[in-house]
This record gives structure tokens, C-alpha cells and sequence, in this order.
């Protein structure tokens, strides 16, 4: 966690609602499952819209825009935020980790059996009542693994998904780009690094992410920057450099196209 933001060592919270109210469109830097246990909901992502019919668990790449809207009376819900840093060293396997990052066509949404909500009511219960349980946090990890690994053995058949040098490509440059957001990073030398060209990674990442390298380097910087405005009294100026912004006024135009408002703006609101 950057200096100055709270850092939260939990691997998972939950919320329940029943809510019918919407979201609109907006991201944030956990990964997150929505799992729908009753009702209809269509769930959009950036220009792409997927419908999601109870028992079905909607799985959010961090920093990835979303909005959901609700189609059924009826509506019943837990959402799981999971922390980046957590879950990354929790799923060293890119096969379940790219359940989060690398999306097929519609493959944010995955119907559920039995077991598998099973696992999330008990995931729900270890991050919830049961948070300060001295087992609590390796019950959790546990409940999310299995809950991942039924989703690979069930969804991700050899020849349904990218393989696995692909897999692991991806995850790799997703995980040094999370790692080095706040430094001058030049795609073209990180693609070296991977031995492959600047336009092949640029491909394959926006193929399986949905953006491209330079994209996920600046929501990574947006995501960063929206934290040191809420949470911590640094200007605009000490929150540029921190973030990877080559100076003040790049950092008001990035943010301002991003969020539609200016840093203080923001920080006001």
C-alpha cells in the first residue's frame, strides 16, 4: 500500500444487501465476485453488457469499469472485495488468476452449483461474523481457492481459454505493472523483458484484459491517486509524484478525463 493509505491486511470483506438499487459505472483497485443468490441482474462492462440469473457469482478484474442494473423484483446479493495484494500471492496458478484477468466472451458470469454456493456462504461467513476468529483468514483463503479452483475445473476446458504460456504472460505483466505503476515504465522495455514485441504484448493484453499495457498503467495511477486524495492531506503536486504523473498539470488532465473532475473536485465531493 502507498504511504499514507491505510493498509488493510484482510483478504476478503463481504457485504449483503437486498437492495434493487443499481450501480453506476465505476471501478476499484480489489478484485471482486458478485454473487447473485436471487433475482436478475445485467452487469456492464465498458461497452459489453452480460445478465447474470440467480445462483450465478460475477467475477470483477480490479480496475476494470463496471455498472450493474437490476431486472428482477426480487434481488438478493453478496459482494467479496478481495485485496490485490492478498489474492495475488494466494493464486500463484495464472489458470485462477485469470479467472479475474483474462475474460472470454461473457465469461464474467458464472452459473453455480450446489457446492460452489456452498462455498461462498461459507467465504461470506469467514470474512464476516466470523472475521476475528483466530482461523478466520486461512478458513477464508481457503473457502476462496476452492471456490476458484471449481470454477476452473468447471469453465476452463484446455481449448476454452488462452493457454497457458499466455496465462502466465499476462499475470506477469499485470504483476509488474501493479508492482512499478509509480516509475517512468516504457511498455516497449517491458515487453523485452517478457522477449516478445511491444505489439504482441499490446495485443495479448487488451485481447484478455480488455485494455491495453499503457491503460492499465494509468487506471493503476487514477486508482492510486482517488486513495492519497481521500485519505491523506498531500496536494495535488506531492500526489502527482507519488503516483507516476511527470508533473502536476499531466496529473489534472489524466484525472480529469478519467473522472470527469479535477483532483480537488474530487477530494471535495
Amino acid at each position: 500500500m502507498k504511504e499514507g493509505v491505510p493498509l488493510d491486511d484482510r483478504l476478503c470483506t463481504v457485504d449483503y444487501s437486498r437492495d434493487p438499487s443499481g450501480f453506476t459505472p465505476h471501478t476499484h483497485s480489489t478484485y471482486e465476485i458478485l454473487y447473485l443468490v436471487r433475482g436478475e441482474a445485467e452487469v456492464c462492462f465498458g461497452g459489453a453488457a452480460v445478465t447474470a440469473k440467480a445462483p450465478a457469482a460475477v467475477l470483477v478484474n480490479c480496475l476494470e469499469e463496471h455498472a450493474t442494473h437490476i431486472l428482477s423484483g426480487e434481488y438478493e446479493r453478496y459482494t467479496f472485495k478481495l485485496s490485490r495484494r492478498r489474492l495475488d500471492e494466494l493464486l500463484a496458478d495464472p489458470q485462477l488468476s485469470g479467472l479475474f484477468r483474462c475474460h472470454l466472451e461473457g465469461a464474467h458470469v458464472y452459473p453455480l452449483n450446489k457446492r460452489q454456493e456452498g462455498l461462498l456462504h461459507d467465504l461470506a461467513r469467514e470474512a464476516g461474523e466470523h472475521a476475528q476468529d483466530t482461523f478466520s483468514a486461512q478458513a477464508a483463503a481457503c473457502c476462496l481457492k476452492l471456490f476458484l479452483i471449481s470454477l476452473a475445473r468447471e469453465h476452463r476446458a484446455p481449448a476454452g481459454g488462452p493457454p497457458p504460456q499466455t496465462l502466465a504472460l499476462i499475470n506477469a505483466v499485470q504483476r509488474e505493472l501493479d508492482r512499478r505503476f509509480a516509475e517512468p515504465v516504457r511498455i516497449s522495455e517491458l515487453a523485452a523483458r517478457f522477449y516478445v514485441s511491444k505489439y504482441y504484448l499490446t495485443h495479448l493484453f487488451r485481447a484478455w484484459t480488455g485494455c491495453t499495457p499503457k491503460r492499465y498503467l494509468q487506471l493503476n495511477r487514477i486508482s492510486c491517486a482517488k486513495e492519497l486524495l481521500l485519505q491523506t492531506n498531500l496536494t495535488v503536486s506531492q500526489i502527482a509524484a507519488k503516483c507516476g504523473f511527470s508533473d502536476a498539470t499531466a496529473f489534472i488532465r489524466a484525472f480529469r478525463q478519467e473522472t470527469g473532475r479535477t483532483p480537488n473536485a474530487y477530494r471535495r465531493q
